[in-house]
C-alpha cells in the first residue's frame, strides 16, 4: 500500500500551533502597552492622572485576559466539569483573582491596579504553552510518520478474484497479492511468481523473493 498522505496531514495541529501564537503576540502587545502606562504610575502620578492611566490599562488588559487567557479558562472549566483539578485551574483563578481586584481598585480610585501583572503572567505562560506543544509536535510527527508507514489493507486472491480486505481480517492460509513497489502486509512465504523484497531498513540489502 503506497504512502499514505493524508495520515501525514498535521493541519489540526498547525492550527492550534497559530493559534497560540496569535495570542502569545496579541499578550506582548497589550503588555508592552500597559507597561509604558504603569511606567508613569509607579513615577509618581497622582490624582485624576493615576485613575486615567488605570482606566486606559483596564480597557487594554481585560479583553487581552478574556482572548489570550482562553485556552487556560476551557481547560480549567472542562477540568472541574471533570471533577478534577488541572494545573490551567490555578492559572485561570490568578488570572481572574488579578484582574477583578486591579478593577476594583480603579473603580474605587486605589494607589496599586495589577493590570500589568496579569498581562504579562497570561503571556508568559502561553510562551511556556507554546514550547510544551512544539516538543509534543515533534514526538507526534514522529508518531504519525510511522503510521503511515503501515499498510492497513491487502488485496486478498478468492477463487482467482481480488478483494481488498483489512490486514486485520486476515488468517493463516489465505493468498495475497503483492503488487509492485507496494509494502508487504503480513507474514507468509511466497508460493508465486519472482521480484525483491527491499529489506534495506533491517539488512542494508534486498532479497530475492521467489516461488519455492
Amino acid at each position: 500500500h503506497e504512502l499514505d498522505p493524508a495520515a501525514l496531514s498535521a493541519s489540526s495541529a498547525d492550527r492550534i500551533g497559530r493559534d497560540i501564537l496569535m495570542r502569545i503576540g496579541v499578550a506582548g502587545f497589550a503588555m508592552m502597552n500597559i507597561m509604558i502606562l504603569s511606567v508613569a504610575v509607579w513615577s509618581g502620578a497622582e490624582g485624576a492622572t493615576r485613575d486615567m492611566f488605570h482606566w486606559i490599562s483596564a480597557v487594554i488588559a481585560l479583553p487581552t485576559v478574556l482572548f489570550a487567557g482562553k485556552p487556560f479558562f476551557v481547560s480549567a472549566w472542562n477540568s472541574l466539569k471533570g471533577g478534577r483539578l488541572g494545573m490551567d485551574v490555578p492559572i485561570s483563578l490568578a488570572l481572574i483573582l488579578a484582574s477583578s481586584i486591579s478593577l476594583f481598585e480603579t473603580i474605587n480610585s486605589g494607589h496599586h491596579a495589577y493590570f500589568d501583572a496579569a498581562v504579562m503572567l497570561c503571556f508568559f505562560l502561553l510562551v511556556g504553552r507554546h514550547l510544551d506543544f512544539r516538543t509534543r509536535a515533534v514526538a507526534r510527527s514522529a508518531a504519525e510518520e510511522l503510521t503511515a508507514l503501515e499498510v492497513p489493507r491487502a488485496v486478498l486472491l478468492q477463487d482467482g478474484a481480488e478483494q481488498v480486505v483489512n490486514v486485520a481480517d486476515l488468517v493463516p492460509g489465505d493468498v495475497i497479492r503483492i503488487r509492485p513497489g507496494a509494502r508487504v502486509p503480513a507474514d507468509g512465504a511466497v508460493t508465486a511468481g519472482m521480484s525483491e523484497i527491499d529489506r534495506s531498513l533491517l539488512t542494508g540489502e534486498s532479497l530475492p523473493a521467489q516461488a519455492g
